[in-house]
């Protein structure tokens, strides 16, 4: 893969892996635009270790934290942040059932240039709605177990490009009612299982492959996905603090019509 794909690849997926406008849809859509080669599994596997460390290291105080909890957890002591652990937990196991059992199937037949058009416009309108017209009256200290689930559930539709895994998590924490921050955090929080069994899963497909090979252009793509990542997720949870979604919403809507257009005029 020429160097300079790779680099753009890489800025593309740091930036867009946290901000609810699907991360998925552009590494499928602009290579298909620029008539690039695919990227390859080993990029996929470099890119996610790459996002996983940026939230990992943003995040690294709440994650001490709940690692706290769980040892007091363990010793018989009740702790808030052990139910933040639990929550996420709850959350995750849905797109993993799902990931498992249909990931081959939405890979053969959810990816057309159409369909991810719409999903990208849809969605954002369904982010904008609900975002809007929710009320705001929970913070993450309420989150239960029961809205865990039906998070968990509503991310794992987000195996289809163009719905973004933190735009559907953000979205349906803000139907519950839940405050704008606390459900970005939330979602945040949750993006770090779901990218670490995603790698993994790749990661397996990648050792079972022959001559592959790991050079400098990988690890820079690696450290390219991790700086933008970080600069994403800072942005993201300063964003959240002052304003709302609208500006996401509007991308989407752009770039749903975008795609929409390339694939009815037979470009994609």
């Amino acid at each position: 893969m020429i160097l300079n794909h790779l680099l753009i690849l890489s800025i593309i997926q740091g930036f867009t892996e946290f901000l609810p406008i699907s991360s998925s849809s552009h590494l499928i859509i602009i290579p298909k635009i620029m008539s690039w080669p695919d990227q390859g599994l080993v990029f996929d596997v470099a890119v996610h270790v790459g996002t996983l460390g940026a939230v990992i290291i943003y995040f690294h105080r709440d994650l001490f934290n709940i690692l706290i909890g769980l040892i007091k957890l363990c010793l018989g002591k009740k702790d808030p942040r052990a139910r933040l652990l639990v929550n996420i937990i709850i959350s995750t196991l849905p797109i993993v059932f799902v990931g498992y059992f249909f990931v081959e199937y939405v890979e053969n037949y959810f990816r057309s240039a159409e369909l991810i058009g719409w999903v990208t416009i849809l969605f954002g309108i369904f982010l904008y709605l609900i975002d809007k017209f929710s009320l705001r009256v929970k913070k993450i200290v309420h989150l239960d177990y029961k809205d865990s689930l039906v998070v968990g559930f509503f991310q794992a539709m987000a195996l289809i490009p163009g719905v973004s895994r933190s735009g559907v998590s953000i979205t349906i924490l803000r139907f519950l009612g839940y405050e704008r921050e606390d459900a970005t955090f939330f979602s945040m929080l949750l993006s770090i299982p779901t990218i670490s069994l995603s790698g993994i899963w790749l990661f397996q497909k990648l050792y079972k492959m022959e001559d592959v090979s790991f050079n400098n252009d990988i690890f820079l793509a690696t450290i390219v996905s991790f700086i933008t990542a970080l600069i994403s997720i800072t942005f993201l949870m300063r964003w959240v603090r002052r304003s709302n979604f609208t500006v996401f919403v509007i991308y989407r809507l752009i770039l749903g019509f975008i795609i929409l257009s390339f694939s009815y005029l037979g470009m994609l």
